[in-house]
């Protein structure tokens, strides 16, 4: 429905459904970190978790 290489990448965050601010703005801050991961997010779909970020390859 949303094929990542239509766009500049898609983020998806995988998080418990008890995840507050807080939370959700350290998981935020795990990807930004991760700047390789940042730099090939064109047209790729990134899966995020609590404790990974998942690069899917492009098609």
């Amino acid at each position: 429905m949303y094929p990542p290489d239509r766009y500049s990448g898609i983020v998806v965050f995988e998080l418990p459904e008890t995840a507050n601010r807080d939370f959700i703005l350290s998981v935020i801050a795990l990807l930004l970190r991760q700047t390789g991961v940042v730099e090939r997010l064109a047209g790729r779909l990134a899966i995020v978790d609590v404790d990974r970020v998942r690069l899917r390859p492009a098609d």
